[in-house]
């Protein structure tokens, strides 16, 4: 049997011109018709991710160049982002899959840092680094335990978590909001939705501002969560990340790395809604 499991990170949208659009489990030629036709409709990407070569996308409106890229190793991705950057454009958002990357450029200034395939024990020290130069987290994911991180110049407090249960996840995330800190970055590894001890990582940072966070099993579910919380909350998704999972039996099949995860009755799986309305 298999479910599509969906990890999202939802934000109040103000009201102004357009609406976001998203899109689920696509293709790569399914994402560049639609990436076409939402900027020619003044939208532009402002989150992607991909998990086993399935697409995970969010356009809100916006202005200004774009350049988008997938399935990039490392030097590849270090050799488009000094052509992006010469271009104008800034890293707005990586994302690591198997060892291939997915990022999107957009137009901006300034510093820019990033890594690519770097250990839990070594992300603080290189963080540290430069928050001290005045820079932030900017986008952030995690693939077999391994980040990649961007980081582009911000201010104001800001805090983080990685390598974390879902439980701790929770447990900060209402301590910070008691801070006046809103969650910005969200990403999981392939497990950590069916392992409660998975891992996770999250950073927050100041003003606080109404957000919400939440785990969907299947785009049915996924749906209903947007219905509701657009209906009820003006709130519309900025990131979405997902896994093509097989459930069932006595084994669940489905990582990047085809590890094997002990069994899991769907239904038993938590669907979990975090709200701060500010």
């Amino acid at each position: 049997m298999s479910y599509e499991v969906l990890n999202v990170l939802w934000k109040m949208w103000k009201s102004g011109p357009g609406t976001p659009s998203y899109a689920t489990t696509v293709t790569v030629h399914q994402l560049e018709a639609k990436d076409r036709a939402m900027v020619a409709n003044g939208m532009r990407l402002e989150n992607l991710s991909v998990k086993n070569g399935h697409y995970f996308a969010v356009w809100q409106p916006g202005t200004g160049g774009q350049h988008w890229q997938s399935g990039m190793s490392e030097a590849k991705f270090k050799q488009v982002s000094h052509e992006q950057a010469e271009a104008g454009r800034r890293l707005h958002c990586v994302s690591l899959d198997s060892g291939e990357l997915a990022a999107v450029w957009r137009d901006g200034t300034g510093t820019q840092q990033w890594q690519i395939g770097l250990p839990h024990d070594d992300f603080k020290k290189v963080d540290d680094k430069w928050a001290e130069q005045g820079l932030r987290i900017h986008s952030i994911s995690v693939d077999g335990g391994l980040i990649a991180c961007c980081w582009r110049p911000g201010s104001g407090k800001y805090r983080w978590i990685a390598n974390t249960s879902q439980a701790e996840l929770r447990k900060t995330d209402t301590a910070c909001t008691k801070e006046g800190l809103a969650m910005v970055q969200l990403a999981v590894d392939d497990d950590g939705l069916f392992n409660l001890n998975g891992n996770w990582i999250a950073v927050w940072s100041s003003p606080m501002a109404p957000t919400a966070w939440g785990i969907a099993l299947g785009t049915s579910d996924f749906n209903q969560y947007i219905t509701k919380m657009a209906a009820e909350r003006s709130f519309l998704p900025i990131a979405i990340a997902g896994w093509q999972t097989q459930i069932g039996g006595d084994e669940t099949q489905g990582s990047a790395h085809g590890s094997r995860i002990p069994g899991v009755d769907p239904d038993t799986i938590l669907n979990d809604l975090v709200i701060h309305d500010g």
